[in-house]
């Protein structure tokens, strides 16, 4: 049987373990009591206040579990706010109740803000990270100018967010649409879901769980891929090797007397004691910056685009490959 070096075979058990490990943490997390919550209130928002002094005590929340902001009763903020009004006075309330390591859940009541904007800049980020690459990239590199965005992918994501925003957004409005708030409220009772919206829910986790497993798995895949590529060999043994970078003044030295000089040098190198090759060459492996030049078929005069190739070349002596 073939054998796996240990850390190959953590990476090919490694999304099962994690996913037995998240499927012995359910039963806890179902247990877990109200000092594991964090409630979220808007307190400019009466609703919001409301909502949350009838939720905590009948969920047994402590008080210092309860995290007031200061922000937007509005569903979606920019990201500056989100930063000052939401991520920053929640991660204070954690740090100054020492709850980083206690809490599990946040629940946020009506009048929090549920969503950040970022699709529109997102887009505009893209399309100036594509021109801002175009600009970068040398000119031998092949099909730069053809680097866009891919009009087909750019749809399908639009329409994967739109369906998972209605989805996402529907389905609880729905449910909720079942059940009297206001005779619940009054009553001072839990609702129990019936059976349809217990499936509902179910459904939604599954999804959720089995997603969040895709992009584990394909994330520990990703990271495999990239550490066995950081072992892939250069062609060329870089160790010991010593470079040094000469450039001759065109307006003292011609073409004949440039190619002595390199001739010359090459071969008072190979007397230093310890040097075991010398070379000489226009540039060393991956300094990008190579002359290039467009190849054709002989037989072709006027070759079509599609049949042209662009071939980078360098200048190298006789020690240049015995050097590397």
């Amino acid at each position: 049987m073939p054998h796996l070096h240990p850390r190959a075979a953590w990476w090919h058990n490694g999304p099962v373990v994690l996913l037995l490990a998240l499927l012995a943490a359910l039963p806890v997390l179902h247990a877990q009591s109200g000092d594991r919550v964090l409630l979220v209130v808007n307190r400019g928002d009466p609703v919001s206040r409301q909502i949350a002094e009838y939720y905590r005590p009948r969920r047994s929340i402590p008080t210092k579990n309860v995290c007031y902001l200061d922000t937007k009763a509005e569903e979606e903020i920019t990201w500056e706010t989100y930063a000052t009004q939401v991520e920053r006075p929640i991660a204070a309330c954690l740090e100054k109740n020492n709850l980083q390591e206690k809490v599990l859940y946040i629940v946020t009541t009506l009048g929090t803000p549920l969503k950040v904007e970022g699709g529109g800049s997102g887009l505009l980020v893209a399309l100036l990270g594509v021109d801002g690459l175009r600009a970068i990239l040398p000119a031998n590199v092949p099909r730069a100018a053809a680097l866009s965005l891919d009009l087909p992918v750019l749809a399908v994501a639009f329409a994967l967010t739109l369906a998972t925003g209605l989805l996402f957004g529907l389905a609880p409005a729905w449910a909720a649409t079942r059940t009297d708030v206001n005779s619940s409220i009054r009553q001072g009772r839990r609702t129990t879901p019936g059976a349809g919206g217990f499936r509902l829910r179910q459904g939604l986790v599954a999804g959720e769980f089995a997603l969040a497993t895709m992009l584990i798995v394909g994330a520990g895949l990703l990271l495999a891929s990239f550490l066995r590529l950081q072992a892939v060999s250069f062609g060329f043994e870089p160790q010991n090797v010593l470079t040094a970078r000469i450039s001759l003044p065109k307006a003292r030295y011609s073409r004949d007397r440039a190619y002595a000089f390199y001739r010359d040098l090459e071969l008072e190198l190979g007397t230093v004691p310890g040097m075991q090759a010398a070379g000489v060459a226009s540039n060393v492996p991956f300094d990008g910056g190579n002359p290039s030049m467009t190849i054709i078929p002989l037989d072709e005069a006027q070759a079509a685009p599609d049949r042209l190739v662009q071939a980078s070349w360098r200048t190298v002596t006789s020690g240049y490959f015995q050097a590397l």
